[in-house]
């Protein structure tokens, strides 16, 4: 069987940061036994939220997290970084995102995908027949 490069929502997504053990809200992730290191530590990205006025003009830091995240995958299931980064950026410079339109836009980077691999097979046959 054939993997193909494809998209998949995830039901929610929360950006993190590296952080200390020691600050508030840090999440600890363990790592393989085989890693040199134990385990490290995150934390939910805050971003300033401006939601209304407040008395003093300050904004209200939030979680940066997103519901139906769509995640472009490679032909081996992981992760497209550049296409992620892509669509994470488009989605956080949005005021009010429609996931519906970014799950389309993965949909399109994965058949982009899939071309970049058909077109690497063309170009290797040609320039091994050559």
């Amino acid at each position: 069987m054939t993997r193909r490069a494809r998209k998949i929502l995830l039901p929610s997504l929360l950006v993190t940061e590296i952080a200390e053990a020691t600050e508030d809200g840090a999440i600890r992730i363990r790592l393989p036994r085989n890693s040199p290191h134990e385990a490290y530590f995150v934390r939910p990205r805050q971003e300033e939220a401006h939601v209304g006025r407040r008395l003093n003009d300050s904004s209200i830091p939030s979680r940066v997290q997103f519901n139906l995240f769509p995640l472009v995958l490679d032909t081996e299931g992981a992760p497209w970084a550049e296409a992620n980064v892509y669509l994470l950026s488009r989605i956080k410079d949005s005021q009010a995102p429609a996931m519906s339109t970014y799950s389309s836009i993965a949909d399109d980077l994965a058949a982009y995908r899939r071309y970049l691999k058909a077109i690497a097979f063309v170009l290797a046959l040609s320039f091994w027949s050559a």
